[in-house]
C-alpha cells in the first residue's frame, strides 16, 4: 500500500488484480452501475439482491447475492475514487520520516463512475437505517 499499490487479497466486485494494481472489469462494472441505478430509482437492497439471484449473475464470492453485499458495493468509496492508496509516504532523504502525504505521490484508485450517484446512495441509505 505505501507504494501504491492494493494491498489486499481480494478485488472489489468490478475489479480486477492486476500487477497490485486495481483495473476495471467491464462486464462486472456494468452490474455495479446496474446496482446503483436500481437503488438510485427506489428499489431496496432486498430486491436488487433478489433481482440478481434471479438473473442468475454470479455474486463476487458467496453462491447468491445477499443484502449485506449489496449494501457494501452501495457504500464502497472504491467505486467512485475516492480510496487513498498513500494517505501516509516516507521521506526521500535523510532521516526518512513517515509523514501524511499531501499529493507528493500518487493517491487516487480508478472510479467506477461519478461521486454523486454514491453519495446520494449513502444519504439515502442512512435515512433508512435511521
Amino acid at each position: 500500500m505505501e507504494r501504491g499499490e492494493f494491498n489486499a487479497s481480494l478485488a472489489p466486485f468490478g475489479y480486477e488484480l492486476v500487477n497490485k494494481e486495481l483495473v476495471i472489469v467491464p462486464n462486472k462494472a456494468k452490474i455495479v452501475r446496474g446496482i446503483f441505478a436500481e437503488y438510485l430509482q427506489g428499489k431496496g437492497v432486498e430486491q436488487i439482491a433478489s433481482a440478481l439471484n434471479a438473473d442468475e449473475i454470479p455474486p463476487p464470492v458467496a453462491k447468491k447475492w445477499y443484502k449485506s453485499t449489496i449494501q457494501y458495493i452501495l457504500t464502497n468509496e472504491k467505486y467512485i475514487g475516492d480510496t487513498l492508496y498513500q494517505k501516509k509516504c516516507t521521506t526521500e532523504t535523510l532521516p526518512f520520516i513517515k509523514q501524511r502525504n499531501y499529493g507528493e505521490q500518487e493517491q487516487i484508485c480508478k472510479m467506477l463512475f461519478g461521486g454523486r450517484s454514491m453519495n446520494f446512495a449513502k444519504t439515502k441509505m442512512k435515512s433508512y437505517l435511521l
